[in-house]
């Protein structure tokens, strides 16, 4: 019974590493650069990217900002301090991904006047 179960295991796992090998897509020579699908949306991806990791950092740095308070009002001005520096590298983040997607638009020639 544990052999069977062990050569069920194993064939999960060789057909899980498939499954990722697909999910990755094709291989690529070095320097060979790949498309990659807009999906259902029809943004490309690395615009999808950046404003995702914008928007966390904002939510980040507004979750911050509430932990902060809260440990003022206990009364805590060392985790205050903690939490005030961490809003501040979020927000930090935040404008350099508004830089990126800026210069990501500017490239692509998608400005808003673009038509």
């Amino acid at each position: 019974m544990q052999n069977q179960q062990a050569g069920n295991n194993k064939t999960q796992g060789q057909n899980q590493g498939q499954n990722q090998q697909h999910e990755k897509g094709e291989k690529v020579e070095k320097g060979e650069k790949v498309e990659k699908t807009q999906g259902q949306t029809g943004a490309r991806d690395e615009h999808f990217n950046v404003v995702s990791v914008l928007y966390h950092a904002l939510k980040g740095a507004e979750t911050c900002t509430t932990c902060e308070m809260d440990a003022k009002e206990a009364g805590n001005q060392e985790l205050a301090k903690f939490f005030k520096e961490t809003c501040e590298q979020q927000k930090k983040i935040a404008e350099s991904g508004k830089r990126m997607l800026t210069t990501m638009m500017g490239k692509q020639g998608g400005g808003a006047g673009s038509a």
